[in-house]
């Protein structure tokens, strides 16, 4: 068997949205790809698609699939961060090496261009039950460096009430509110494991600029004219055509530091439940940090929650 690496080119994405499928129907991680989630793969900020994206043939045919994007630290770190998959016809044959070896040169390259001072890691993830997956990445020198959960609640259950603490204000997201809302996300997040704040181009890419944005899903808990908390939900028909459940996503909950531990949290997921059954939805999905240091699993498990999946994080220095 003959294979060849190339740098994908305009018209890969077809490629890409099959071997991501085919992938998932063996492996049934549900990390397969929509159409519109490929797109957004490959126009994350800083990323050169026909530079930093390979395709591996077996005779010609498309066997596997590698990317990486690079997430330029401002505190402490630059992280390339990569994902792929390979057919699974064509496991076990050393493809996934190849593929791994090819990105991990062109993302040292790149970070090699980076400001100084910075430690610069080579990251990924993979579920806890892909085990050959673990074992390639073990096989490249990375080591697990975090557990995260999914956690999913079943919105057809009675759904929890949980009242608003005294002097703070939950209402929908505005248009006008765009700026604050990245300033307190980043803010919320700072203590966050392996967080970098998001600049405001990733903020519109991966979250106030996606297609299935709607504001109604959006909750803003507001102490005067200051954001103290938030929950950013989404309901996107791509992933829920593709994980063939009515699931909306309960995608950023953060609470800053002057308003932590007086029940804040609780108040925006609870209304977050509400807000996506409202829009249709059966079930409501979550990921969150098993070490997070505000005990948000615990928050969760008492909202109805429980543990769907485990992801793992693997990474190297670069």
């Amino acid at each position: 068997m003959n294979i060849q690496l190339r740098n994908i080119k305009p018209g890969d994405e077809a490629i890409i949205l099959e071997l991501s499928q085919a992938a998932d129907a063996v492996d049934r991680a549900e990390r397969g790809l929509s159409a519109s989630e490929v797109n957004q793969w490959l126009t994350v900020p800083g990323v050169q698609p026909e530079q930093d994206f390979f395709i591996a043939e077996a005779d010609g045919n498309p066997v596997g699939v590698v990317g990486f994007d690079i997430q330029t630290g401002t505190l402490e770190k630059h992280r390339a961060f990569v994902g792929g998959f390979v057919h699974p016809e064509y496991r076990r044959r050393g493809i996934g090496a190849k593929l791994m070896e090819v990105v991990e040169a062109r993302a040292a390259e790149k970070m090699r261009d980076l400001p100084g001072g910075f430690a610069r890691y080579f990251e990924s993830f993979c579920r806890s039950t892909q085990a050959d997956v673990a074992a390639l990445f073990e096989s490249r020198g990375m080591e697990v460096v975090r557990y995260f959960f999914n956690m999913q609640r079943d919105l057809r259950r009675d759904l929890p009430d949980a009242p608003v603490p005294d002097g703070l204000l939950i209402r929908e997201y505005r248009d006008e509110d765009d700026g604050a809302t990245l300033a307190a996300l980043n803010e919320a997040f700072a203590d966050h494991w392996g967080h970098e704040p998001l600049s405001i181009e990733e903020w519109k890419h991966f979250l106030r600029g996606v297609p299935h944005f709607r504001s109604e899903l959006w909750l803003l808990a507001w102490a005067g004219n200051e954001i103290a908390g938030f929950t950013l939900n989404f309901v996107d028909p791509a992933y829920i055509q593709r994980v063939r459940r009515n699931e909306g996503i309960v995608g950023e909950v953060g609470v800053r530091r002057p308003w932590r531990k007086r029940g804040l949290a609780t108040a925006l997921v609870a209304r977050s439940l509400h807000a996506l059954r409202q829009a249709g939805m059966d079930y409501a999905m979550l990921g969150v940090d098993t070490e997070n240091l505000t005990g948000a699993v615990g928050l969760y498990e008492r909202l109805g929650f429980y543990e769907l999946r485990q992801n793992v994080v693997y990474r190297k220095t670069a």
